[in-house]
């Protein structure tokens, strides 16, 4: 039943009202959604927020995917501040939170917004967030299929690589963008030298085909890196082909 909610498509008699009795969740609740990285603290997202939330007497169902815990959080009235700092307490990694809402059948759009929430966090950053509107967060979280390929388009075999040289060099690309076109700035946070931040930077171009010395591929690049940030999922795929990945 989550799944189908999650996703949006048609759950057992099509009425969110139902829906939500049969997942146990209070009739007169608002909802938010939220999402944690799992690959900072495996397993540990996921029973810590469910029991933490339980405890203060909040209902919650929760899907687990290699990359994501995902929660859908029955809010009482009033007590949003309260279910977010009981989030906050609890959080091991970067977790984003949706604007409220108030029926089921917007939980796909509202599982949108927690990704683009989580995906403005640093990697392993244990800290929660409220998506607040970014208009290429708010693009991107749009229109998820487009998101996906534009990211394994422009990024081509750099998604190809193994998880650990991905990442690296995707939090690489990020932390140089993120610092203004800064190498050393970028070292400094991802505490390495500058002439790492370089090295890894020209593996970036020629894994992509784009130069840093061209804006609009340095658009590109941006765009598709934080797609792939708003949708860890998509890093788990050993992707080969373009037709491939699409079908993945």
């Amino acid at each position: 039943m989550l799944e189908s909610v999650l996703s949006g498509h048609s759950w057992p008699g099509g009425d969110p009202v139902r829906a939500a009795a049969v997942l146990g969740l209070p009739p007169d609740a608002g909802y938010v959604i939220v999402v944690a990285d799992t690959r900072t603290a495996p397993g540990a997202g996921q029973p810590l927020f469910e029991s933490a939330l339980g405890i203060k007497g909040v209902v919650s169902a929760w899907r687990l995917t290699p990359a994501l815990h995902t929660g859908l959080v029955a809010v009482p009235p009033g007590e949003l501040d309260a279910v977010l700092d009981t989030l906050r307490q609890t959080a091991t990694g970067p977790t984003g939170v949706s604007p409220p809402y108030h029926s089921l059948t917007g939980s796909p759009r509202a599982l949108e917004l927690a990704r683009a929430a989580m995906a403005s966090l640093r990697p392993g950053q244990a800290a929660v967030r409220v998506f607040e509107s970014n208009p290429l967060d708010a693009l991107l979280a749009r229109a998820p299929g487009e998101a996906a390929r534009l990211a394994h388009e422009v990024l081509g075999r750099l998604t190809g690589l193994p998880a650990d040289d991905r990442a690296m060099l995707l939090d690489t690309l990020w932390a140089y963008v993120a610092h203004g076109g800064s190498a050393d700035h970028a070292a400094k946070a991802l505490h390495c030298h500058p002439n790492t931040v370089r090295y890894r930077l020209r593996r970036v171009q020629e894994l992509t085909g784009r130069a840093f010395t061209s804006p609009w591929d340095v658009a590109e690049l941006i765009m598709a890196t934080q797609a792939l940030r708003l949708n860890p999922d998509w890093q788990m795929l050993n992707v080969g082909s373009p037709a491939e990945r699409l079908r993945a």
